[in-house]
């Protein structure tokens, strides 16, 4: 009994371990990684430009020797959106898609208010964000007619919306922020110091505890 109490102990100690870790992490150089996502940021946007330019800017990326950027994607449908017609998905709360994630979850936005007003720790991993308009990597397709639009995302309000509902064709000129799939660092088999920290207390509380029986 006393054996699995210690046991349960150690694996209470571990998981505050876990759960104090942030979803962004810093991986210098301007690449911030998203553990949640398992994707990594290139923390600076660059633009205003329009959709193909964007894409052609992502795409011809070699940076931290990867070569794999893209535009962020958006998820469709997306049962997160607050507001759901016809099989599309849009509006706000969006944190299917990549950018409303990193708006909503990682820097911490609120409907209606500019992301730099989070406060948010993560925000210093992004020092050059803007407030601002950006572009998504997904085509918009309307499932009545045909047009030109893709995906475009508010930083200054949580907002996600297409051409089709409103705003731009992918003529217009907003920002972008690249993306890629997956870490940018190799695995470490070295603990973090927090987990080093907390497997020694337990450790040390294991010790106490026998010296104890």
């Amino acid at each position: 009994m006393q054996r699995k109490s210690l046991i349960l102990a150690l694996l209470a100690v571990l998981t505050l371990g876990g759960a104090a870790q942030a979803s962004l992490i810093d991986r210098g150089s301007g690449l911030v990684y998203d553990t949640a996502l398992n994707i990594t940021w290139l923390a600076a946007p660059s633009g205003p430009m329009d959709w193909p330019a964007a894409n052609t800017w992502a795409e011809n990326l070699n940076y931290g020797g990867y070569t794999d950027w893209r535009l962020p994607a958006t998820l469709q449908p997306d049962s997160t959106c607050g507001t759901q017609s016809g099989g599309v998905s849009y509006g706000i709360n969006c944190t299917g898609s990549e950018m409303g994630h990193l708006f909503y979850k990682d820097l911490g936005g609120t409907v209606g208010t500019p992301i730099l007003s989070s406060g948010a720790p993560g925000l210093a991993l992004f020092p050059n964000l803007v407030s601002g308009i950006y572009w998504s990597g997904t085509k918009y397709v309307p499932p009545v007619g045909a047009g030109d639009y893709a995906w475009i995302f508010y930083m200054n309000n949580g907002y996600l919306q297409s051409g089709s509902l409103g705003a731009d064709t992918t003529n217009g000129e907003y920002y972008v922020l690249a993306v890629r799939p997956g870490d940018v660092a190799p695995p470490s088999n070295v603990p973090e110091p927090a987990t080093l920290t907390l497997v020694g207390l337990g450790m040390g509380w294991l010790g106490w505890a026998r010296r104890r029986r």
